[in-house]
This record gives C-alpha cells, sequence and structure tokens, in this order.
C-alpha cells in the first residue's frame, strides 16, 4: 500500500488492506495476484462498514498487479454500489 503512513485504522484481509485515511478517504488496496470474488466483495463490505462506523465515505481503489475480477464479481458489484 503506497500510502500507509496516511492510514489512521486499517484491517488487513488476504485479498486486500482496508483502512481509513487521515483526511477522511477510505483505502482499498487489493494485493496482487488476487482474484476478486463475490464472496471476497461480502467481506470487503462488511469490512469496510466496521471502519466507517456504517457512514459514507470517499474511497480510493488501488490494486497490485495481475489482480482480476470475476465475471459474477462484475455484475454484483453493481448491486452493491449504493452500500
Amino acid at each position: 500500500m503506497t500510502q500507509t503512513d496516511q492510514l489512521i485504522q486499517k484491517i488487513e484481509l488476504p485479498e486486500s488492506i482496508i483502512g481509513m485515511r487521515k483526511d477522511g478517504v477510505l483505502h482499498v488496496y487489493y494485493k496482487p495476484h488476487v482474484e476478486i470474488t463475490t464472496e471476497y466483495q461480502l467481506r470487503q463490505l462488511a469490512t469496510m462498514l466496521e471502519i466507517t462506523k456504517g457512514n459514507k465515505h470517499p474511497a480510493i481503489y488501488e490494486a497490485g498487479e495481475y489482480v482480476t475480477v470475476g465475471r459474477e464479481a462484475r455484475e454484483h458489484a453493481i448491486k452493491l454500489e449504493s452500500q
């Protein structure tokens, strides 16, 4: 993660690091060689809600090398977008 020094809180999952920056921006870093699945998306959403305490924040998504998104996950992302 290129902005670790900016994080005031973070949770590391096997696929990613999710954290809140000092400026109130949620930062999601996908680790290299990860495939994003619908199962992961649900864990990511739960982690994001935990960090933000359910409040909306702007977010930045950053990905390492060779991160892929499965077809089902792409379609599922549209349903989760409003959350």
